[in-house]
């Protein structure tokens, strides 16, 4: 039996999440469609809720240990889920958009991270409503557990069942794509940019990346919360130091890049094809930035400690604007005063051809503040390695899904983190543009049996949503106290 390739999986994945429809597709058109209408039900959530959620981020709504059930706090949840999204989406992902669909890309991006707030509110809602406490103790959560428990309530067992083995099987999928491959890819890439040496000793890098993973993924879910709770939030604030140092220098040539991104989404040329080409860049690279509308970020969330199901879902829609709209805007706008078209560098034209949109940034940064090439290899590395990490565990959490009663539960997750360990070290030796259209395909096709479901349980997500905020605004009343839907 002869194993298929990256280019064959490719293919196959690229003939059903790229199905045309008006042109757009298929997948693209779901999740706009989804992101519309789940704003315009919620009435509007993702603005309404935005301080709200910006308090119970910072910890005003935690309880005591033992006060609610959960494994983490609401910040260490955020962060985690932040860890899986925050990161060469936004980075790499950014470039990749730009050069394939042109500045105007950019505007459908931060569109799509809008709307997506009100998906991520949704999903890490159910995730928090539906969660369960797994055999090991710990809280587990997410599409696998939510579409089949809120399903059956609603008279649809059989379809609830397909539709979270669907997505558990589809995440694991992804687990090894954009949650590893594609990571570990543009990793390494920069790494050997800025040390040639390491070029011809790629396995070292992988080596080390792997070993780094398995380390810290032993110790489970706290573990991986306590990493991505100190890394992510420095790494963060050293990429937005690089990034605003060069958009002051470039301070005259800001305004001239976002009109560049305001007129390249509305006339990116005369031919309709040319909007569709920006329209899905931007799209694609969003959801790739943000995961709303895919699932992924319900299961970290789940695991808050909390006894309002709610407030977790409140406190995850600040991952789209966080990731999409402040984060990638920024980015872009450091791309287009940087203007990878007009460098000098053929390695910058190189990187932009293989997809390798972290060491295109990485190249063009360091012409202007060399300094900046360290700080970039320093915060992209750690982002990449903290995605991987908060993958591993979406991954293990849905295979526990398929062996939670099997006598051999402990081999296969012993299996499955054996293989995703070795993804790890084979990433650094796979080019990137093969594990980018991986990654895109596998991770993009989570969001039709999540957003199905969505549609399904988005009645009971209206109407406790209208409980809570009811309690928020007369905490003494006689609301009906959380709960199962």
């Amino acid at each position: 039996m002869q194993i298929p390739t990256l280019e064959t999986i490719n293919a196959f994945l690229d003939g059903i999440v790229n199905v045309p429809v008006f042109g757009v597709p298929l997948l693209v058109l779901w999740l706009a469609a989804a992101g519309l209408a789940f704003t315009v039900w919620m009435r509007f959530i993702n603005v309404r809720a935005f301080g709200h959620a910006l308090s119970v981020a910072f910890g005003k709504h935690d309880r005591g240990a033992g006060a609610a059930e959960g494994d983490v706090s609401h910040a260490q949840a955020l962060w985690t889920a932040l860890s899986g999204t925050l990161g060469l989406g936004n980075i790499a992902g950014v470039v990749i958009a730009i050069g394939i669909g042109g500045p105007g890309a950019t505007f459908w991006m931060v569109l799509c991270g809008f709307f997506g707030m009100t998906l991520k509110f949704t999903e890490c809602s159910l995730g928090q409503m539906y969660r369960i406490r797994a055999a090991d103790g710990s809280v587990s959560g997410g599409p696998m557990h939510y579409l089949p428990k809120g399903l059956a309530e609603q008279g649809w067992p059989r379809l609830g069942r397909a539709l979270g083995a669907a997505f558990a099987g589809v995440c694991i999928f992804s687990s090894f794509g954009a949650g590893n491959l594609f990571q570990i890819t543009q990793a390494t890439a920069v790494l050997r940019e800025v040390f040639p040496g390491l070029e011809g000793q790629r396995w070292v890098l992988g080596a080390a990346f792997a070993v780094i993973v398995a380390a810290v993924t032993l110790g489970g879910l706290k573990s991986i919360a306590r990493v991505a709770g100190r890394i992510v939030p420095a790494m963060c604030a050293l990429y937005l130091v690089v990034v605003i140092v060069i958009l002051a220098t470039h301070a005259s040539e800001v305004p001239a890049a976002l009109a560049s991104i305001w007129r390249g989404a509305l006339s990116p040329g005369s031919a309709y094809g040319g909007f569709v080409g920006v329209l899905v860049a931007g799209m694609t690279r969003a959801t790739f930035s943000n995961e709303a509308g895919t699932g992924s970020a319900a299961i970290a969330h789940a695991a808050a400690t909390t006894d309002e199901p709610i407030r977790g879902g409140i406190v995850a829609l600040l991952e789209p604007f966080i990731d999409t709209v402040v984060v990638c805007t920024m980015t872009a706008t450091m791309i287009l005063v940087l203007d990878p078209a007009s460098s000098s560098d053929p390695a910058v034209a190189a990187a932009m051809e293989a997809r390798e949109g972290a060491t295109a940034l990485l190249l063009l940064a360091g012409e202007v503040q060399p300094w900046s090439r360290l700080a970039l290899v320093v915060a992209i590395t750690s982002f990449a390695l903290s995605t991987v990490l908060t993958w591993s565990y979406y991954g293990e959490r849905c295979v526990r899904h398929f062996v939670a009663g099997s006598p051999l539960k402990n081999a296969v997750l012993r299996v499955y983190q054996a293989l995703f360990v070795a993804v790890v070290f084979a990433g650094a030796l796979v080019e990137a543009s093969s594990a980018q259209q991986f990654a895109d395909m596998a991770f993009l096709s989570l969001a039709f049996p999540n957003v199905l479901g969505l549609y399904l349980l988005a009645p009971i997500v209206r109407r406790r949503l209208d409980e809570y905020l009811a309690r928020q605004r007369n905490p003494h009343g006689s609301n009906p106290p959380p709960g199962r839907p």
